[in-house]
């Protein structure tokens, strides 16, 4: 048995891992920069002034200034982009273009022949790594069980600061490069930019398809097959758990495209509706809030904050590398592995700011009182106090700030949400990058209290007015903000459970609601009456011969129960009989679909309501219900086979393309394609009689919607979809086919699994 929210495939932890190369091209490609203004190679060759010399504050300062912001600008942008493309294309091309785009810039900057080509290569590359960030967790997440989402979504963050450490270490070695080699050691370091954007963008068509994404555009068969790769267990081997997580999304992803509905678009939706403006200030917030915070700021400036606290030579980039090494290895890890453990985002949002408070103000302390000085014990304080810093920022901050956006918004505005919330990132880090150099150089370590304010406002806005998202499947946390979750599973009871699995069971065996559409018609009719019960499935009643105890249904006369096998009677061991008449001696059992339909009506049915007395009307009908019984019915239970219960495309396609060819033959029937004579039912004179043919039938065609065509499919069978809906629309049908699964109408129906 599965066990829904934590399921996870080997599939889809590697999938996480090749995904995460994009978060690290994103961490080494915002991070070089930091190594960059520590190679004297850099400035000598744009004529730049180092430090202490005539014009480092009126010329190299700006120019620093400009590398960074216009790649926040950059990436701003991207982000923007994102919020129409990634809906358009979906998740997989933007990962492709982010991955290009991050390549193209890398280059330009490591080949740069004047600072302008340079800095135009910083915009290119931000737009890239804009993309990057915030594409690459929300794919993580929509590919994620809940249990598990935090692990596998913090794999952005790990992989990102990896980036970090792994530019660190670079710019560290390549500072030792002298003489010719003087430009490749910050040439080199901007090179390599693009191999991690080259890796991901060759082995990114081998990625699957987001099935969120999938699922809203129509493209179910594709989603299923991703969710069975992506829940794929031993102890599930019917796929238990991607079929509930598949329903839960599919009817989700359904209610929000009719709450949209009302409002025209989705543009529209996002400006109108009050828990979606909500969600996209507690986006545009985490974002901003985060990077407020400082993390940037003190990534990278930390060769100048270490040059400050009196260390000289290669030991700031040194220590820049370890600084970023103990988060790839420890702190993001940690945080990664905590949110599953912890289980609040909001607690470990929190102990993180609370922690950046208490080590920045310490740090500006230490740099208040012995930067500039040989106090040697003071300086080394200011240095554990950056360390400090990471720890909580990475542990608590870091994985949160990406985790948390990629959950709270509905799977309709996720691009727009997230898309705006990573701008909300690359403003901050706009305004805190442009105006650290010159804030550094003017106040000094009071600069640090933008970090210390901000943070100890923050904390109560996150305590007070971001929801919990932990241990909820995305579509549930919707609950949290007030709105209608369409399928509970996570959160479920017990009984909500096994409700699910019937209604699931109900949407897998369509043959039962047949016979219950036609007796709830007869009751209408002729006042029929019948009572039922169920035997235990659990227990395998249905599976032992000779069993004594009676079961499913009564139909006035008619008894549905457990087999009893003889050596007369015509019912396969194991089978579960639909109807036995016990006014015959011996009682008179009925198996298929097709048979109980035309007994009951040949029983029941005197006034030929549901059948027909025309021997030639007889004849059509009886064509009608053959060619349905013998090839409809299979071919698309077979369909429904393979489309569940296998990740083998020839077989699925096989049945699909049958079932849209029998599809096409109930078309051209009812539109009148050939006899110039439309139908509102498949048999019977005229337009048509609505009969047992019809329900027979539609039955099976009444789920058309939901077994994997398209809307192109759908759109061209226009006089079908108006013969299931103008049948849908009895009463007698929404009875049969409700009261089937209902507790409250059939509670002795419920199957048990205590």
């Amino acid at each position: 048995m599965g066990t829904f929210g934590s399921q996870t495939s080997t599939y889809n932890k590697l999938v996480a891992i090749f995904v995460a190369v994009g978060s690290m091209t994103y961490g080494y490609c915002s991070s070089i920069i930091s190594s960059t203004i520590g190679q004297p190679g850099w400035y000598t060759y744009f004529d730049l002034p180092q430090e202490g010399e005539p014009g480092y504050a009126s010329i190299t300062t700006p120019a620093i200034s400009t590398a960074n912001g216009v790649f926040s600008a950059g990436g701003a942008v991207g982000t923007l982009f994102i919020m129409w493309s990634c809906d358009y294309f979906g998740r997989k091309v933007n990962i492709q273009l982010g991955a290009f785009f991050s390549m193209f810039g890398g280059a330009l900057q490591g080949g740069a022949n004047s600072l302008k080509m340079f800095q135009a290569g910083r915009f290119v590359c931000g737009l890239g790594i804009g993309i990057l960030v915030t594409v690459c967790p929300m794919y993580l997440s929509e590919m994620s069980s809940a249990f598990r989402r935090g692990w596998l979504v913090g794999h952005h963050a790990i992989f990102l600061v990896f980036g970090y450490m792994l530019a660190g270490w670079v710019g560290y070695a390549c500072y030792f490069a002298e003489g010719e080699l003087g430009s490749f050691g910050w040439r080199f370091p901007l090179c390599l930019q693009c191999l991690p954007a080259i890796v991901l963008l060759l082995g990114s068509p081998w990625l699957p398809r987001s099935p969120r994404w999938l699922i809203s555009k129509g493209k179910h068969e594709e989603a299923k097959i991703v969710l069975q790769k992506l829940r794929q267990s031993p102890d599930d081997p019917d796929n238990l758990v991607a079929k509930e997580e598949y329903f839960q999304t599919a009817e989700q992803i359904r209610l929000e495209a009719e709450r949209l509905s009302t409002y025209g678009n989705v543009w529209n939706a996002v400006l109108r509706k009050k828990s979606y403006r909500k969600r996209m200030a507690i986006g545009f917030l985490t974002q901003w809030g985060a990077e407020f915070g400082g993390p940037l700021i003190i990534n990278n400036y930390a060769v100048l904050l270490y040059t400050n606290l009196g260390m000289t030579g290669g030991m700031p980039l040194l220590l820049s590398a370890v600084w970023l090494t103990t988060a790839g290895v420890i702190y993001n890890p940690l945080g990664a592995w905590l949110h599953d453990k912890v289980n609040s985002r909001r607690g470990m949002y929190i102990t993180g700011f609370v922690g950046i408070i208490i080590s920045t103000s310490c740090l500006a302390a230490m740099t208040s009182e012995y930067a500039g000085t040989t106090n040697r014990v003071g300086n080394g304080f200011g240095i554990f106090f950056i360390y400090l810093y990471l720890a909580f920022q990475g542990t608590f901050c870091d994985t949160t700030m990406y985790l948390y956006v990629s959950e709270i918004f509905p799977t309709e505005i996720r691009p727009i949400g997230m898309g705006f919330s990573l701008f909300g990132q690359f403003a901050a880090t706009l305004i805190l990058l442009q105006t650290a150099p010159m804030g550094f150089n003017n106040a000094g370590w009071k600069y640090y209290l933008v970090i210390i304010c901000w943070s100890a406002v923050f904390i109560p806005v996150i305590y007070y007015f971001f929801p919990e998202t932990a241990r909820l499947t995305l579509e549930e946390i919707a609950k949290n903000f007030g709105e209608e979750v369409a399928v509970h599973v996570t959160d479920a009871t017990d009984e909500e459970k096994a409700q699910l699995e019937r209604d699931l069971a109900a949407k897998s065996d369509s043959s039962e609601p047949a016979v219950h559409i036609l007796l709830e018609e007869l009751k209408d009719v002729y006042g029929l009456e019948w009572t039922t019960s169920l035997i235990d499935l659990d227990t395998k009643e249905q599976k032992k011969n000779g069993s004594s105890n009676s079961i499913p249904t009564v139909y006035n006369h008619f008894l549905v129960q457990e087999n009893q096998t003889t050596s007369t009677n015509p019912i396969p061991p194991g089978r579960i009989p639909i109807l036995i008449d016990n006014t015959r001696s011996p009682p008179h059992p009925v198996m298929e679909s097709s048979a109980e339909l035309l007994y009951l009506v040949s029983s029941i049915d005197k006034d030929h309501q549901f059948w027909f007395s025309d021997p030639i009307e007889q004849s059509e009908a009886y064509q009608w219900l053959i060619f349905w019984h013998a090839s409809g019915q299979p071919i698309q239970g077979q369909y429904n086979y393979f489309r569940r219960h296998t990740i083998d495309p020839h077989a699925t396609t096989r049945f699909r393309d049958e079932v849209l060819r029998i599809y096409q033959v109930l078309e051209a029937h009812l539109s009148g394609k050939h006899s110039c004579n439309a139908r509102e039912y498949l048999a019977g004179p005229g337009s048509g009689k609505y009969s047992i043919v019809d329900i027979n039938a539609w039955a099976w065609i009444r789920t058309y919607r939901s077994i994997g065509f398209s809307e192109d499919e759908i759109a061209a069978w226009p006089s079908l979809g108006q013969w299931v809906d103008r049948i849908a629309e009895r009463p007698a049908v929404q009875r049969g086919l409700g009261e089937w699964y209902d507790e409250d109408v059939h509670p002795e129906l419920v199957v048990r699994t205590e």
